[in-house]
């Protein structure tokens, strides 16, 4: 039993660790825009902000004065589809832990073949090679968001710069 144990301390929780530390940072960088910008939200978006999805929306809308050209906002609006499909990722691990797999043999005895997480709200499972997979999305999507979301990061310099000149 303790190999189980250790498996999952050496595989999945650097994965976890991970995923959950990227999404942070993109949640992060969300916030900090949408704090920055909110003259440009509704009262009623503003209430909302708890909610990711309302996040998403809030920031698209704000990134529009910020990215430079169609394409970009086409590309800005792709990648943070693909993040929000990911927050269901997201939240099931954070909010549910590991439990053991079980495979039923030729016998019709179960065996423990690894570890997996199930969902306790919703009928959603990740095994270890479907979290691998999601794990590379999320740190392409998280280089293609910081990457875009610089422009914001640019003008809010240029803008300290002129304050600090003025």
């Amino acid at each position: 039993m303790d190999v189980c144990f250790d498996k999952a301390e050496s595989e999945w929780a650097p994965l976890i660790g991970r995923f959950i530390v990227d999404f942070v940072m993109i949640e992060d960088s969300m916030l900090h825009i949408i704090q920055s910008n909110k003259r440009k939200l509704t009262d009623k978006e503003l209430k909302d902000l708890e909610r990711f999805n309302v996040r998403v929306k809030c920031l698209r809308k704000i990134m529009k004065s910020y990215l430079k050209n169609e394409r970009d906002l086409k590309k800005f609006n792709g990648v943070m589809e693909k993040i929000k499909n990911l927050y269901d990722v997201r939240n099931l691990l954070a909010h549910n832990s590991l439990v053991f797999a079980y495979e039923t043999q030729p016998d019709n005895k179960m065996k423990v073949v690894g570890f997996q997480i199930n969902g306790k709200k919703k009928d959603i499972s990740l095994n270890f090679t479907e979290l691998k997979k999601k794990s590379k999305e999320l740190i392409l999507e998280r280089k293609k968001f910081a990457e875009l979301s610089m422009s914001y990061y640019e003008a809010e310099f240029e803008l300290i710069k002129q304050a600090t000149n003025a």
